[in-house]
């Protein structure tokens, strides 16, 4: 549910300045997504479940088999569910927010023919692409939201899923980081509260020739440092992301 607000300030959030070689390899990611995407919504309808199984159970199991494995699971697709509610900003108009956004992420390993034209010969030339995957899905209004968050289609550090800290710092942005010690965050399907480590981010964030304050506050399940929930300020206006649910596929077929 998206309600209508009236704005406090005005940013303008223009489209960024493209590069080919990001655009590229965000296509081949969004194709292995796409493909991810039908064989799992094929096997899932093979599966009949009349129980739901605890976040936790399928959110470690797959962070296992997709990330901290010296083989990580190709086959394996994670798909996690935040409740999403509080305040976005988009263009000057500010928007109540009550509503999912969902995370899919995987790990891809494809070897790929790319045509060529070296020296005026048509050739091909192989490329192997290897790495972790995560596609949002859904809330598409809050992908300005994302970006000022340091957001990337491929993240090694699951960590980061929310805050990518690793990226903004990449980027020269200086990171204000305050560890505010451990808290209990309740989950649904989950019986008891999960430990958590609860960390502060503070930083200025310069995008399209806009001035972004942030003070984001994550909370990080102790076993794997998943973000389980995350209240973000930018700016004044403030969004609360929180873990609902994981779920865990798995291909039908394997790869080709």
């Amino acid at each position: 549910m998206i309600v209508k607000r009236k704005a406090r300030i005005s940013p303008s959030i223009r489209t960024r300045k493209i590069r080919w070689d990001l655009i590229i390899a965000a296509v081949i990611v969004i194709f292995i997504a796409v493909g991810v995407a039908y064989l799992v919504t094929h096997a899932s309808r093979e599966t009949s479940s009349n129980q739901i199984k605890p976040t936790t159970e399928n959110l470690y199991k797959a962070l296992k088999e997709i990330y901290f494995t010296n083989k990580p699971n190709p086959n394996a697709t994670l798909d996690v569910f935040y409740d999403i509610r509080g305040d976005v900003n988009l263009n000057g108009t500010v928007f109540g927010v009550k509503d999912f956004i969902q995370f899919r992420i995987f790990f891809y390993n494809r070897t790929l023919k790319v045509p060529t034209n070296e020296s005026g010969t048509p050739s091909n030339k192989t490329v192997v692409l290897s790495g972790h995957g995560v596609i949002p899905l859904g809330a598409y209004y809050v992908q300005p939201v994302l970006d000022i968050l340091g957001f990337t289609s491929k993240v090694e550090n699951i960590s980061m899923l929310l805050v990518n800290v690793e990226n903004l710092k990449n980027h020269n942005i200086s990171v204000e980081t305050t560890y505010l010690g451990h808290d209990r965050v309740t989950i649904p399907t989950v019986k008891e509260p999960l430990d958590t480590v609860k960390v502060r981010y503070i930083y200025t964030i310069e995008l399209h020739n806009k001035t972004y304050h942030v003070n984001a506050t994550v909370w990080y399940e102790t076993k794997y440092k998943f973000p389980v929930k995350a209240v973000v300020d930018i700016n004044g206006y403030v969004l609360t992301f929180k873990l609902e649910y994981a779920e865990l596929t798995y291909l039908s077929q394997q790869r080709v």
